[in-house]
């Protein structure tokens, strides 16, 4: 089921989503993508979702690319985009094969959509959910996917609360507890660097994902995803890896802007080697940064990978 959280304030918006893929019970995948950048012509984005993420040759990633850029065939607002890809996605799961087949408590999506709007004098925080099976008004998850995706949408409130946040999560969000994004809230609050509230939510990630209640279905590999408000700061991510590994990732883009090709990007894996041929440690679970590197460099943690990770 995954678990996707989106945090903000006005000066940026975070995401982070977990990588596993599960069945009933078992993991089937630990690196697979749930996040993107999405850029409108009146608006940029990050956007998880969670659900179902492959059967047969269907991938939800890979489909979402190719819903998007879709969508965007009359025109790339933020606005006009959201108003036709739950329609479309709608129509693909009574009609496409293979998801007209599937039952449907196998057939469960949600998307969140997290961003900033650019008509105003300054960037207006936006939130948007495309579900079906998530209804935002009961706080109930239906068993069952509905027929129709539905399209769930909030913004900021202007003039603006003086200490505004926003904390959301999709998924298995029942495995959290009342208290778990206090702390992130409060960072929020007070302004921290995107990077610090980053770093502290991996921390509450894990420590859900731990718990009984999460039944196996939120993972340690982590999708980080930082959106500044300011349109002069690019759109930052970090791969955040609970194990020594030999890949890293970078989440895909679809950028929807006029003037220009639209284009849709899927996540590219990141690999290298030596120059004796052999694989390099792209990312590794975070220590001490006193502690020797998990790597095996032999180098302090922070003389070596923590070197690597955006602050």
């Amino acid at each position: 089921m995954t678990l996707v959280v989106a945090l903000g304030c006005p000066q940026y918006v975070l995401q982070l989503a977990d990588r596993r893929l599960t069945a009933g019970q078992s993991v089937v995948s630990d690196e697979s993508p749930k996040a993107l950048v999405l850029l409108c012509d009146n608006a940029r984005c990050v956007v998880g979702f969670s659900g179902i993420a492959r059967v047969g040759v269907f991938e939800t990633s890979k489909w979402l690319v190719e819903r998007w850029l879709e969508a965007a065939r009359a025109d790339g607002t933020i606005g006009g985009v959201l108003g036709r890809l739950h329609p479309l996605a709608s129509s693909a799961f009574r009609n496409d094969k293979p998801l007209r087949s599937l039952h449907p408590r196998d057939k469960r999506l949600s998307l969140l959509i997290t961003g900033f709007l650019y008509t105003e004098t300054s960037p207006l925080c936006i939130q948007a959910l495309v579900t079906n099976f998530q209804d935002v008004h009961t706080g109930r998850d239906s068993p069952e996917a509905w027929d129709a995706f539905q399209l769930f949408t909030t913004e900021e409130i202007r003039p603006r609360p003086e200490r505004f946040t926003l904390v959301q999560r999709i998924g298995n969000w029942t495995a959290c507890q009342p208290d778990d994004f206090d702390a992130l809230r409060g960072m929020l609050d007070e302004r921290k660097p995107p990077e610090a509230v980053v770093a502290k939510a991996e921390i509450v990630l894990r420590s859900i994902a731990a718990r009984p209640a999460a039944q196996g279905t939120i993972g340690s590999q982590i999708d980080a995803l930082v959106l500044p408000s300011s349109l002069n700061e690019l759109p930052r991510s970090v791969y955040l890896s609970g194990k020594t590994t030999a890949a890293a990732y970078s989440p895909g883009v679809v950028d929807l802007r006029k003037g220009g090709t639209r284009i849709g990007m899927l996540e590219v894996e990141w690999t290298a080697q030596s120059a004796e041929g052999s694989s390099v440690v792209m990312a590794t679970s975070r220590v001490h940064r006193n502690a020797p590197c998990p790597c095996g460099s032999g180098k302090r943690y922070r003389d070596c990978h923590r070197a690597q990770l955006p602050r």
